[in-house]
């Protein structure tokens, strides 16, 4: 590019400018993501990650595409540049001769055959990209179902899914799955059901064998009459018989193909569900496997067409609440997968088969034990670490956490089943997927994780931004398990509300969850690591000039995301020592016998937030004004001190040293904290420093005084030594102090 550039201009300094010029585009390109797989030069934007399981093997063909355009351009580009570089200065004649067309052409001829295949694979890469699962055709196909059906399905009242009955045949090799179900869908609303709407996914480009009651339908006709089927853009309309009263039911039966993902992408080397031969997820909050219940208001929205979040009334949550994600009734499921003999195939409930069915395939049978929500489909080529009462599934690529992994898991059963409620369902799983993406869910017994959280964890270090100098460590293999096993409970056994404070419920709990399970399995230094690192992750990622309380936090907003993870888990454990550990836990339970499967009102389930949480935790507090105050002042409120060690100094007294100084608030709140003066630690490796402490009382408009009398000489004061009290500034509320 460089060489075309220079033999074009002639002129260095033209040439360094449009170099730039190209660097400068092509990260704007990127970043807003304009690029594909055709024009994507530099492979940025996350086009490639590496996955210790898929090993590049997701887009491997329009990555080898990718390079070869460039190598094509690359050629194109040399041959260019050694036919305009001017060798020799022709004379005004020579420069009209090649002019002339015949000597034009001849002189184009050698780079447009070098450029041939740079336009084949050009012309192959670009409808490749275009064909795909990210291609215009696919992005107008899902405007088309918003566009076409969100005025009218959009909030309009969804069937109860009683029963799912699915075979699920995987094709890893084609990247293919069949499905053949049947649904039986009731209505649970007071008003009668005309139509059942149903979003099947756009991967399968061959739908059939659809059924009523048993009834064959055509769903490629419209306006048929009743029981029919009409394809309405991709959400296929279901009109029973005659319309469902109260408590009525009907079945439907459908028969699916489709290859998922189908085609290449845009750019990117990722995607968050899959039918690879690296291993396989599907999960029932998409239509990936299955069709989905209603209609998906997420499906066709972009920036042009995305509506702000909805503000909700303070007093939302005194009205009936939807469930924040999945459907407000819970499913009797039985799936049958088939797939690779040498396959780990893991769904949701119990295995009540398990058998070769002949070239090289294997049939499991899941059957759930008690209705859910929500289900999912995870496996691949792995292996099986057997817990106490649990089990970690695992690549052999990848099995250096397994361990820690299994003991956190046992551990998480054992504990959160005492402290909140007694765990529902036979089995609790952790299973591997590539890591195409990084995250983890945790669906009913069956725990799906990517290779990247967890399985490939580092200790988690908490480090002095300022002098680099580590303060600890955490291990991340066993807390990540721990937060995601609380899942479990806090999104599973109780499904949070859909409003501000309902993902709190999820999130923040099992934040909470995880900081109990550290705190009692891998000791206190481990539980005060990890809580710096919240602090630290907080203090430096919030919008404090755009933050709300943790009541009003909907994800909508940028620093949302910290005020539910870290903040919210800061605030329980805070909560927990208002309270103290036993009276919290007894109120988390009641909290969860109250809500585990929604409370029925007379328009329907009602689902949790965060103020029934405190309704639920209220009674159980010691001190009922102690509580509402802290509650008004961390949950509802946005207290955060930011404390500050002023004046410190010491003195030589009789009795040994006298340390003072002020202790100042520059942030909000107020707050009792403790001040330790600490001595010089003594050589012996697990000797503690001598210490003497103070508990100081601060507000943002009075600070406090610092005043500990001492018998060694002190060497520093730490204020907040236990780390029990979230605040801004914690460096600077260590200060060294001066011999007298």
């Amino acid at each position: 590019w460089v060489m075309f550039l220079h033999s074009l201009t002639g002129n260095r300094f033209v040439t360094y400018a449009l170099g730039v010029a190209t660097l400068i585009l092509t990260g704007f390109l990127t970043r807003y993501g304009w690029l594909n797989w055709l024009t994507a030069w530099n492979l940025g934007g996350g086009a490639v990650g590496w996955s210790e399981l898929d090993r590049l093997g997701f887009m491997w063909p329009a990555l080898v595409a990718n390079r070869l355009v460039m190598l094509a351009l690359a050629a194109t580009l040399v041959a260019l540049a050694l036919k305009i570089w001017p060798r020799r200065l022709p004379d005004l004649r020579a420069t009209f001769d090649r002019l002339r067309p015949a000597a034009f052409f001849k002189a184009a001829l050698a780079p447009a055959l070098v450029a041939l295949p740079l336009v084949a694979l050009g012309i192959y890469t670009g409808q490749k990209v275009r064909a795909g699962y990210e291609g215009k055709p696919q992005t107008n196909a899902e405007k088309a179902y918003w566009r076409r059906n969100s005025t009218t399905w959009d909030n309009a009242p969804a069937p109860a899914l009683d029963r799912v009955e699915a075979t699920v045949k995987l094709f890893p090799d084609q990247r293919r799955l069949e499905v053949i179900g049947t649904y039986t869908l009731r209505n649970p609303h007071a008003l009668s059901m005309r139509e059942i709407p149903l979003t099947v996914g756009p991967h399968f480009k061959q739908t059939a064998d659809w059924t009523i009651d048993g009834q064959p339908v055509d769903a490629t006709k419209k306006d048929q009459p009743a029981p029919s089927i009409e394809n309405r853009s991709g959400l296929y309309v279901v009109t029973p018989p005659r319309p469902l009263a109260k408590g009525e039911s009907v079945r439907v039966g459908f028969r699916l193909d489709g290859r998922f993902p189908d085609g290449w992408s845009k750019l990117s080397g990722g995607t968050s569900e899959f039918v690879l031969p690296s291993g396989v997820v599907l999960t029932s909050f998409s239509p990936s496997f299955l069709p989905v219940p209603g209609f998906v208001d997420s499906v066709g929205v972009d920036n042009k067409n995305r509506r702000d979040a909805k503000e909700y009334p303070l007093d939302h949550w005194k009205t009936r609440v939807d469930p924040a994600f999945g459907p407000a009734w819970s499913s009797d499921v039985q799936l049958s997968i088939e797939g690779p003999s040498g396959w780990v195939m893991n769904g949701c409930g119990v295995e009540t088969a398990n058998e070769e069915i002949g070239e090289g395939r294997r049939r499991v049978v899941w059957k759930t034990e008690h209705p859910v929500r929500f289900f999912n489909i995870v496996g691949g080529p792995l292996k099986a670490a057997p817990g106490r009462r649990s089990t970690v599934y695992f690549h052999p690529r990848t099995e250096h956490n397994v361990p820690t992994m299994v003991r956190a898991l046992d551990a998480a059963r054992e504990k959160y089943g005492a402290w909140f409620c007694e765990y529902p369902w036979t089995n609790l799983r952790v299973t591997e997927f590539p890591g195409l993406a990084g995250y983890a869910q945790g669906f009913p017994g069956n725990i799906s994780f990517s290779e990247n959280i967890g399985y490939l964890a580092k200790p988690l270090k908490v480090t002095d931004l300022a002098t680099g100098r580590e303060e600890g460590k955490i291990d991340a293999a066993f807390y990540i398990v721990a937060h995601e096993a609380g899942h479990q409970w806090w999104g599973n056994i109780v499904t949070p509300g859909k409003g501000p404070g309902g993902n709190i419920i999820s999130e923040g709990l099992a934040e909470f969850s995880a900081l109990m399970l550290v705190h009692h399995e891998l000791g206190e230094e481990q539980g005060k690591t990890l809580r710096r690192r919240w602090e630290q992750s907080y203090v430096f990622g919030r919008r404090a000039d755009n933050e709300r309380p943790i009541n009003r936090i909907d994800g909508s907003r940028p620093g949302d995301g910290v005020v539910t993870y870290q903040r919210a888990g800061w605030a329980f454990w805070m909560l927990r020592t208002v309270m103290g550990e036993e009276a919290m836990l007894a109120g988390l339970k009641d909290f969860i016998a109250r809500w585990r499967n929604g409370v029925e009102t007379a328009d329907g389930l009602d689902f949790p937030l965060i103020e029934d949480l405190l309704e639920s935790l209220r009674p159980h507090a010691p001190d009922p004004a102690t509580f509402d105050d802290y509650v008004g002042r961390w949950i509802l409120g946005k207290d955060l001190p930011d404390l500050e060690v002023r004046e410190a100094k010491v003195e030589k007294t009789e009795a040994g040293y006298r340390v003072t100084g002020i202790l100042s608030n520059i942030g909000t709140g107020r707050a009792a904290v403790k001040v330790r003066v600490e001595g010089k630690k003594p050589e012996e490796k697990e000797a503690q420093r001598p210490g003497s402490e103070a508990t100081v009382e601060v507000t943002a408009e009075a600070p406090g005084s610092i005043d500990i009398v001492t018998d060694f000489p002190p060497e520093r004061i730490v204020v907040d030594p236990e780390v029990e009290l979230l605040f801004a500034g914690r460096k600077r509320a260590e200060t060294a102090l001066a011999a007298p």
